[in-house]
């Protein structure tokens, strides 16, 4: 049992130190008999380097549920979710929780990557469009080949200023889940719309 945005710790073995890595859980908590995690392969890396080597039926050390950064499933307000790169895990959760409670909640995501080959959830946020009509999404490029690429461009603080205005800011929660620089830059620019401090809720990926 797990809250919508929680995370899992991993033992990674046969490290040479104890090595815990922690993964947010990307699937809503109706999926009582698994869960999943979102890892991004890093060179070099234990901890993405053993979650990339698993095969079925290996057996594996985890912890958890741990983590404060959850869905307020009692407030009615609309949601302004904001990610970069796997830090879309825990708002996946989130989303998918929603559709699964039939929310009527507003919810818009704004999802910054870098290049055209770290696009993924992309069809599975076109059926959660397409299924949920208070859903809307923007994906945005900040390396994207020209003549590859047609969507937005850009980083994703840009999309959140073009489409969140000082309006948004008295009935609107936000969740960011990414990296530190993009949180601090959209709490900032928030923050000067107006968006009180105990709305803007974040985990720190890196």
């Amino acid at each position: 049992e797990f809250r919508p945005g929680q995370y899992m710790i991993f033992h990674i073995p046969d490290a040479p130190r104890t090595i815990r890595r922690s993964y947010s859980i990307s699937t809503p908590p109706s999926d009582s008999g698994h869960f999943e995690v979102c890892v991004r392969s890093v060179a070099g890396g234990y901890g993405s380097n053993y979650i990339h080597r698993l095969r079925p039926g290996d057996k594996l050390q985890v912890e958890g549920p741990y983590g404060d950064f959850v869905l307020d499933e009692d407030c009615d307000r609309d949601i302004v979710m904001i990610a970069t790169g796997t830090g879309v895990a825990p708002i996946k959760s989130m989303l998918m929780h929603l559709l699964d409670r039939q929310s009527r909640r507003r919810v818009r995501l704004f999802f910054g990557l870098r290049h055209e080959s770290d696009l993924f959830y992309t069809d599975l946020f076109r059926g959660l469009a397409a299924h949920y009509p208070a859903f809307e999404y923007w994906i945005t490029l900040s390396q994207p080949d020209p003549e590859r690429w047609a969507g937005h461009r850009g980083r994703v603080t840009s999309l959140v200023e073009e489409h969140v205005s000082a309006k948004d800011a008295k009935n609107t929660e936000v969740d960011m889940c990414g990296s530190r620089p993009m949180i601090e830059s959209c709490s900032e620019l928030l923050g000067g719309r107006g968006f009180a401090a105990d709305r803007l809720h974040h985990e720190r990926f890196y």
